[in-house]
């Protein structure tokens, strides 16, 4: 299956209504991490988020967020590194375009089997 078949798939899976109404406007689309007091899926997928980010040295100067979706994530680490580059890749254009109104500032259209050494 080529990239962009499988990105139109997700798109439509994102758009679905159950999904929306799950979502929201809330820029995310994983299950989280469902622990650190998490109450609902919003809270959930910060926690995700903020364990993931945890790992990432404090003084990273560049942070690639492979498969950034919708884009609050990516969004969530730019805040907790605002000193960073932090580039959103995706495949689909679409989410892409949903992560830059989510305010990621340097969506990339890319997939992670194109990154150096994959």
């Amino acid at each position: 299956m080529r990239n962009s078949q499988v990105a139109t798939k997700f798109d439509i899976i994102m758009t679905e209504p159950r999904m929306s109404a799950l979502y929201g406007d809330s820029g995310y689309f994983n299950v989280g991490y469902w622990s650190d007091g998490a109450i609902d899926i919003l809270g959930a997928c910060n926690c995700l988020t903020d364990r993931l980010a945890a790992t990432v040295p404090e003084d990273a100067k560049l942070i690639v967020d492979v498969g950034c979706g919708l884009g609050a994530g990516t969004r969530r680490v730019q805040d907790r590194f605002p000193e960073a580059i932090v580039i959103g890749a995706n495949i689909s254009p679409w989410q892409l375009a949903q992560a830059r109104r989510h305010g990621v500032k340097a969506p990339v259209a890319m997939g992670a089997a194109r990154l150096a050494g994959a």
